[in-house]
């Protein structure tokens, strides 16, 4: 086995659309996006006889006095299911890591893997990585586009479908942007829902910047798209949709607290499945959801009508992720970085 850097898109982006499920984020283009962030890029290649086995595109973060760290979102991806191959898969990739991690000057490398649903975090934790918080959601719900329409309502709960034909019944319409000509003038409205949004539901957004460049970046590549929902020509509610590989995943959205009762992110939600489905790919993600059993878990409600729109094991399938992982390497300035983290952890709830 050898780690390769790889500075071609085409190769990279090949490599990792066989992946099922495929990652956004691990994408090509999502590196380019963050780039223009201002974040220095490195894609590394796990390859055996001319077999690529796992991948890792990872960002360069700042941190305090000049230091910085590496974030890896949803890498590795791991491309084999056979776990005889995973504890060399992860020591190559350790090595690596700990190589770029020390030419990079960075105090820890933050990896949150996916890809093989066999991979554990034991064979990470064994060689020193510690488990922490991830960044991206542990849990996600994926809808099986593969089946006819009559199919993929039947499997959605009573209330979902009800809602859904209500929207349309109301008057609600959808329409999908995809050139960013069109989504320039569409985002002081989604904006303002995401705004309102998250004041409503006491979550954090990125700032409108991040979004605008997302949208200039991405959307001309064809890798994020803008789905609105509309009522008397006003914008009531909008997704933001990343569409890679055999995915489209649900990414930012926001919806009128005004007009909830039109019950337009159920429609949203309905054309984007959709989409997916008419693009000929495989699944729509409908992104975080609370861990299997959780109780009272502050993604509660945004589960449950979530799951309203599949049966698992049938249309839907829940996907439980590894979680973050931290390999450090600078260990007195990460346990600065930690004790700076709870300070103004604790300063926030005051």
């Amino acid at each position: 086995m050898e780690v390769n850097r790889i500075d071609d898109d085409g190769v990279w982006n090949y490599a990792l659309k066989q992946s099922p499920k495929s990652q956004l984020l691990q994408s090509w283009e999502w590196g380019i996006f963050q780039q223009t962030l201002r974040r220095k890029v490195h894609h590394l290649q796990l390859v055996e006889d001319g077999t690529v086995l796992a991948l890792l595109q990872c960002f360069e973060h700042t941190l305090a006095a000049g230091k910085r760290y590496l974030y890896a979102p949803r890498g590795p991806v791991v491309l084999v299911d056979d776990p005889l191959l995973f504890d060399s898969i992860v020591h190559h990739f350790t090595r690596a890591l700990q190589e770029l991690a020390k030419s990079s000057g960075a105090v820890f490398v933050r990896i949150e893997p996916s890809g093989s649903s066999q991979l554990t975090a034991q064979s990470f934790v064994s060689l020193d990585y510690r488990s922490v918080p991830s960044v991206q959601p542990g849990n996600e719900l994926f809808v099986r586009v593969n089946h006819e329409e009559p199919k993929l309502l039947a499997a959605m709960h009573e209330k979902t479908r009800y809602n859904i034909r209500l929207a349309l019944k109301r008057g609600v319409r959808t329409r999908l942007i995809e050139e960013f000509g069109y989504a320039r003038r569409a985002f002081p409205a989604f904006w303002k829902l995401i705004e309102s949004t998250a004041e409503r539901q006491n979550i954090k957004t990125h700032d409108r910047s991040y979004y605008e460049r997302m949208l200039e970046v991405l959307m001309p590549k064809g890798v994020v798209k803008m789905l609105v929902a509309e009522f008397e020509n006003e914008i009531i509610c909008a997704n933001l949709l990343g569409v890679f590989g055999d995915t489209v995943t649900y990414l930012h959205g926001g919806s009128s607290y005004e007009h909830r009762a039109l019950m337009a992110p159920y429609l949203l939600h309905w054309e984007g499945i959709r989409i997916t489905q008419q693009s000929g790919l495989r699944y729509y993600n409908l992104g975080g959801i609370s861990p299997e059993g959780a109780v009272n878990d502050k993604w509660e409600n945004l589960t449950h009508f979530k799951q309203g729109f599949v049966t698992l094991g049938e249309t839907g399938e829940h996907v439980t992720y590894i979680g973050g992982l931290d390999l450090v390497t600078r260990p007195l300035w990460y346990r600065m970085y930690g004790t700076a983290k709870k300070i103004k952890k604790m300063l926030h709830r005051r």
